[in-house]
């Protein structure tokens, strides 16, 4: 069992192998990690939140939807938009 997402291992497995045929998998890099690591530092993320920041930047990707980043900020050109947020409209992006 993965702690976590309360979910045996093998499903998860599963889970992901289908994610990744559905959907863009970018891979963890040195890069994405000193990125990471400079975001921690000079914008106080999480760990984890700078690394998913760091992805999207160094890839490209203009817009992140996340409940835990502050909705519609802005940071280093990566857009934040919260999608439980009640004004959020996915048509909008």
């Amino acid at each position: 069992m993965l702690r976590k997402v309360f979910l045996p291992a093998k499903t998860v497995y599963g889970l992901v192998e289908q994610f990744e045929q559905i959907y863009m998998v970018y891979p963890l890099t040195a890069a994405i990690i000193l990125e990471a690591i400079r975001g921690v530092e000079e914008h106080k993320f999480s760990y984890y939140d700078a690394q998913i920041w760091a992805i999207a930047k160094l890839n490209q990707i203009p817009i992140v939807l996340s409940e835990d980043f502050n909705s519609a900020s802005s940071i280093e050109s990566v857009l934040f938009q919260n999608p439980f947020d009640p004004e959020f409209k996915l048509a909008n992006i």
